[in-house]
């Protein structure tokens, strides 16, 4: 049978109307068969929410994946061309000359001969009907595209403004797959880490509420709660952050179950975790860890091209460099003459270990995602509040203590 989305009806001319006003509003969600709200999994780990067998995130995909859907009429195409921001308005119409009647003719085409797909084979059946029809577009983009606006794939909702759509993920290729986030700031958005990581030094440079933000991140981590998003103090800046860091996290952390947990093998969740909290340190003293000596940098530094040609990029790149800062930061607690900063750090030791080199960032990540939590996913709730609380303080220790930290560094050598 095949499962047919239930599918979005144009907008009223009055509800236009609202969201035009509405300057910050969030665009409606393309309804999908594969739905899952974040808040109906609270109090289980992020980890659970992703392999729960009932209605976890990787059944959806995995279901999604083979499920066969219709085409999209043009309507709903064009409505999809509304619901993504204008990187990926552009990056469809690209495809067709940036010609609306050529892509509404190519549209019909798809629904009249080709009627079906699945997320598996769209891009091959796009492929055909672009070879058909003489147009030189590019097919894989299009079928992540026209998946999503025909109601495929996975829409994961965070709340009433913020929500995800997921498509084309398959074990076991890692690379496969894209996620796009919608936030009252911004429209459904396949969020490079390099736009991520831009986002996160704007908000570490002006006087947000940190600890609010890294909070939340934990809490979602260890609890699936995302129930800072009802809080008025929360503002719009901290929610398009935390909505594009789920989005990001949610693809990494599939890629990683791919592999198991391992933690040398696309660990990239991890990565772009870790440099999250540092990132708050790295803003405010300036400094990164690049080719072993700590230097003036922007955080961008965190994502890097492979200096071997081999096209690899991502948070991996600086992994050690990073890692190293990390260790240092932790030890500069750990060792520390004051017994009370000694303690802000063996809280951490004492809840999730403590590494060789030291590195407690490291050591929280892989408490997290092992493969002991695959067997045991609720070891991570046992100690959610604890962890919460003391990975926060030791942030904000961070935050207060940069100056004496990077000092110190200096005396080391």
């Amino acid at each position: 049978m095949i499962a047919i989305a239930h599918r979005l009806k144009h907008l009223s001319v009055f509800s236009a109307l609202f969201i035009a006003l509405a300057s910050w509003a969030t665009p409606a969600a393309i309804q999908s068969e594969h739905y899952i709200d974040l808040r109906d999994h609270t109090g289980q780990s992020f980890l659970q929410t992703m392999i729960d067998q009932d209605n976890g995130i990787v059944v959806n995909f995995d279901e999604d994946y083979k499920a066969e859907y219709e085409f999209p009429t043009w309507s709903e195409v064009d409505y999809a061309l509304s619901n993504f921001d204008n990187k990926n308005h552009r990056r469809v119409l690209r495809s067709f000359g940036n010609d609306k009647k050529l892509m509404k003719d190519f549209t019909e085409s798809l629904l009249a001969e080709m009627k079906t797909f699945t997320p598996e084979n769209i891009s091959d059946k796009i492929g055909k009907m672009l070879s058909k029809m003489k147009i030189r577009g590019d097919k894989y983009a299009l079928g992540q595209f026209y998946g999503i606006a025909a109601g495929a794939g996975t829409l994961v909702r965070i709340d009433e403004d913020n929500y995800y759509y997921n498509i084309g993920y398959f074990s076991p290729e890692v690379r496969s797959g894209r996620s796009y986030g919608a936030t009252s700031h911004h429209k459904a958005n396949d969020a490079s880490h390099l736009m991520y990581l831009g986002e996160l030094e704007k908000f570490l440079k002006y006087p947000n509420d940190y600890r609010q933000f890294y909070t939340a991140i934990l809490e979602f981590l260890t609890d699936t709660d995302v129930s800072v998003y009802a809080d008025p103090s929360f503002n719009e800046y901290g929610e398009a952050l935390l909505t594009d860091y789920i989005t990001v996290y949610t693809a990494e952390l599939r890629r990683h179950l791919m592999r198991k947990l391992s933690p040398y093998s696309a660990p990239w969740g991890n990565d772009m975790t870790e440099a999250t909290f540092l990132s708050l340190f790295n803003v405010k003293s300036g400094l990164m860890m690049l080719d072993g000596e700590l230097k003036e940098a922007s955080i961008k530094n965190h994502w890097a091209l492979s200096p071997t040609g081999s096209g690899r990029s991502g948070f991996g790149i600086n992994r050690k460099d990073r890692r190293r800062l990390q260790a240092m930061i932790s030890n500069y607690f750990r060792y520390h003459k004051d017994e009370a900063k000694r303690e802000i750090v063996k809280k951490i030791d004492r809840l999730v270990g403590k590494r060789r080199d030291g590195d407690a960032y490291r050591a929280l990540m892989q408490y997290f995602n092992n493969e002991i939590n695959l067997l045991n996913p609720f070891r991570v709730e046992s100690i959610e509040n604890e962890i919460v609380t003391a990975f926060v303080d030791f942030l904000m220790a961070v935050n207060d203590e940069t100056d004496e930290i990077v000092e110190s560094f200096s005396e080391d050598h």
